[in-house]
């Protein structure tokens, strides 16, 4: 084949196989969703599934995934404040970051909630009074209890996502229908500001993508000081 040939054809094999996995997983994520709707009685609109539960206007999401992202699954209910927050579970990122002081959570004073938990946002007086609710926290630990690895609210939407989340077959739709109460009663978020804003309370924690930036960050820094050194050694020694 000639060399000219091959200049159009490789490139043209690669970008149909690409469109080929990305019409894949699109047709993987509507095959698991819509069999999850019909299941639920809920209505594809916009990307999403929107369905009613016990009085409940709810929505959810499932995307299978790519290289860079693991799938997860997205339920949530419209919620529309101020305030923004996000909460995992501390895990091994967090620890490190807040043995080196770089991390500030915010504290709520619950020892067992602080402890498992990880706060974050950018608003800290908005989430310093949301989570002094005791009922709010025992919400979040309710989610978390079902299997959803993160709690979050937007400004706009209360969700719960679960990741990773892989399509199967064997999945209750009930798994959708489960964090609606909880989620409910989160998105009942009273005016702001809040009255409550104690001392005791730290200051905001650092972002993932701050989190995030720094844990690539530090690696190369460290390589790109070891590289000046070790040249720097070579030619005074």
């Amino acid at each position: 084949m000639p060399r000219e040939l091959l200049v159009i054809v490789i490139p043209v094999i690669v970008v149909l196989a690409v469109l080929g996995v990305v019409l894949w997983q699109v047709r993987k994520q509507r095959r698991f969703t819509n069999r999850l709707g019909e299941a639920l009685g809920a209505v594809r609109s916009k990307g999403q599934m929107n369905g009613t539960h016990d009085g409940i206007a709810y929505h959810f999401r499932w995307h299978p995934g790519s290289r860079n992202t693991p799938s997860y699954l997205r339920v949530f209910v419209d919620c529309s404040s101020p305030g923004r927050f996000r909460v995992v579970r501390e895990g091994t990122l967090e620890r490190f970051f807040l043995k080196l002081g770089i991390a500030s959570p915010i504290r709520t004073g619950d020892t067992a909630f602080d402890q498992e938990f990880y706060i974050l946002s950018n608003e800290t007086d908005f989430a310093s009074g949301y989570f002094h609710d005791p009922q709010k926290r025992q919400a979040v630990m309710e989610i978390f209890r079902m299997g959803f690895t993160e709690v979050k609210h937007d400004g706009k939407v209360m969700e719960a996502r679960w990741s990773p989340f892989a399509m199967s077959d064997d999945v209750d739709p009930q798994v959708i229908t489960a964090p609606l109460p909880q989620l409910s009663f989160l998105a009942k978020i009273e005016g702001t500001p809040f009255p409550y804003q104690p001392l005791a309370l730290a200051p905001q924690g650092i972002s993932w993508k701050s989190q995030r930036a720094m844990a690539f960050a530090v690696p190369i820094l460290l390589l790109v000081t070891g590289f000046v050194a070790l040249i720097w050694g070579q030619v005074n020694f």
